[in-house]
């Protein structure tokens, strides 16, 4: 297949799926504490094997080289529920799931039938040392200070447990608003939790509409090139055939 098309498919590819990244993040601009994702992008040479390429040189090809989360914090929104909770500061919220501990920035909270302060899926919120949190469900004056104590009228009911991590770049969303890394947390030394709060999505759907107009005008683009190509390639052939 002749260089020209090569080129033009490889930035298709990496522009499809960056498309698929901007509507994803204009799918969640109204989701509770998603972080937008952006794509890096890297050009690549392939190797060199004989003296005649070296001549004619190299293609440049496109490769998305990673999926990245932007976790600059989004707005803050009050809800006035006493279990909706937001985190001012770096960090994240501790969940229990079935697949196992997870980190959320969305905070908004219930409590279930047994009693466990639950995420809106229903994942246990987990406190100091990683026990899930138990309220009376009859609690009707419920206190969230700073530092992520919570209170009842009947007194501490237990502290959250929030993390940071050293490296943002180690967060892997699994869904549903919930992170996973290979990385160890740290423990936030200053939590600052807000009540009856919630973080909004960062997402600035302006700015993911523009990119997905460049985008879609930069697929065309490369789709014309290797038209264009293709064009070029059965003339030549048709030529020679004759």
């Amino acid at each position: 297949m002749e260089n020209g098309i090569l080129v033009g498919l490889s930035a298709q590819t990496a522009l499809r799926r960056q498309l698929e990244v901007v509507a994803n993040n204009l799918a969640n601009m109204n989701t509770t504490g998603f972080k937008r994702e952006k794509m890096l992008f890297t050009p690549f040479l392939p190797a060199q094997t004989t003296t005649a390429a070296m001549k004619g040189g190299r293609p440049v090809f496109v490769e998305d080289k990673a999926t990245v989360y932007d976790v600059s914090p989004g707005r803050l929104e009050t809800t006035a529920a006493p279990l909706d909770l937001a985190i001012r500061s770096d960090g994240y919220f501790v969940v229990e799931t079935p697949q196992g501990t997870r980190y959320t920035r969305d905070g908004q909270f219930h409590v279930n039938d047994q009693g466990q302060l639950v995420t809106a899926a229903g994942n246990a919120v987990l406190g100091s040392g990683d026990a899930p949190i138990t309220l009376d469900p009859t609690s009707t004056q419920i206190a969230v200070a700073a530092d992520g104590t919570i209170s009842s009228e009947s007194g501490d009911v237990g502290r959250l447990h929030i993390v940071r991590f050293s490296d943002a770049g180690s967060l892997r969303g699994t869904g549903a608003g919930l992170w996973s890394s290979e990385e160890a947390p740290l423990d936030a030394e200053r939590p600052d939790i807000v009540q009856g709060m919630l973080e909004r999505s960062n997402v600035e759907p302006i700015l993911e509409l523009e990119q997905m107009i460049q985008v879609q005008r930069a697929y065309e683009q490369a789709k014309q090139l290797v038209e264009r190509e293709d064009e070029r390639i059965k003339k030549m052939v048709q030529a020679y055939a004759a």
